[in-house]
């Protein structure tokens, strides 16, 4: 997954997502449907080497559209690379601590509704997690693998990505009012997968 990043000059997130969009785009297929685009939030991190050196999370869940116009595996791949990079670079980005300090001292319930807002109407959410790079163990025994499971708190499915050693493990939840045939669905995961990683040089 790593290689097939890389070969659009981007990184592993970059081929993440590409298999995501393939997926989405080939179920649309056989439901006889053709996409263009879809709607998308995906934390970004927002920590950068000459920030703040404090301990914790620092990322913005950012919202945006992404392309899913093709069936051609390395052109949605460098495509995708270049919509990532431009919200990462994102200039607005720059405002989320001075309006996070805003944010904190309304009610709950006002922060609530602001945020939930931002969720609905989103077709994926997806999240790359960094896991463990070594071994890790519960009770003395060693685990083998850890899959993630994310909400979709508005969307029509979370898909979540997690290392662990030299594994990939990816959780899918769907919305069955959003996605009505998931073991099909899964099929096209599988599938997109294998393509993707197919474009390694």
């Amino acid at each position: 997954m790593k290689a097939a990043g890389h070969v659009a000059g981007g990184k592993l997130n970059d081929a993440f997502v590409t298999g995501i969009l393939l997926a989405f785009r080939r179920y649309h297929a056989h439901l006889g449907t053709d996409i263009e685009a879809l709607r998308i939030s995906m934390p970004i991190n927002i920590r950068h080497e000459n920030g703040p050196t404090t301990a914790g999370n620092a990322f913005v869940p950012a919202r945006f559209v992404v392309g899913a116009a093709t069936d051609d595996v390395l052109t949605l791949l460098c495509e995708t690379h270049q919509r990532l990079d431009e919200v990462v670079h994102e200039p607005a980005y720059a405002l989320v601590e001075p309006l996070s300090s805003v944010l904190n001292r309304l009610p709950a319930t006002v922060t609530t509704q602001i945020f939930g807002s931002m969720m609905k109407g989103l077709d994926f959410q997806a999240s790359n997690v960094p896991g463990s790079p070594i071994p890790l163990y519960a009770l003395g025994h060693r685990i083998r693998s850890i899959v993630p499971f994310g909400p979709m708190a508005g969307a029509g499915a979370n898909i979540t990505l997690l290392s662990y050693e030299d594994r990939l493990d990816i959780g899918v939840n769907v919305d069955p009012a959003a996605v009505k045939d998931p073991a099909l669905f899964m099929d096209c995961i599988r599938e997109a997968y294998q393509d993707v990683m197919a474009v390694n040089p």
